[in-house]
């Protein structure tokens, strides 16, 4: 798997869109389609960033290393949870985070 398949792989994995990747790292929204059709490799000059957004290593993108990072139970209920968020609407995504950030500051006293 090159660098490129496993950048689309990781965005799979963790249940966002192109898009969101994109804008999260402030890349144009033409991006990957110009990785895809190999116009250019500029993921190459933003791999540090793009290593830290996905929580790995430079060296696993560049097919020097396994991914050794391992899915806590945490990380495996906020994938859920994220899956649940992704098809509610605008309106229920507020109430759920308000909801979130009362347990959150509950939990914080």
């Amino acid at each position: 798997m090159d660098t490129l398949d496993k950048i689309l792989d990781l965005i799979k994995q963790n249940g966002i869109t192109k898009q969101k990747f994109l804008n999260d790292i402030g890349l144009d929204k033409s991006a990957i389609g110009d990785w895809r059709r190999g116009s250019t490799k500029s993921y190459l000059k933003h791999i540090d960033k793009i290593a830290d957004y996905f929580n790995v290593s430079v060296d696993y993108l560049l097919g020097r290393e396994n991914m050794t990072f391992t899915e806590t139970e945490a990380q495996k209920q906020a994938k859920a949870l994220l899956e649940c968020f992704n098809e509610l609407s605008e309106e229920d995504r507020a109430k759920v985070l308000e909801y979130a950030q009362m347990l959150r500051d509950r939990a914080k006293k």
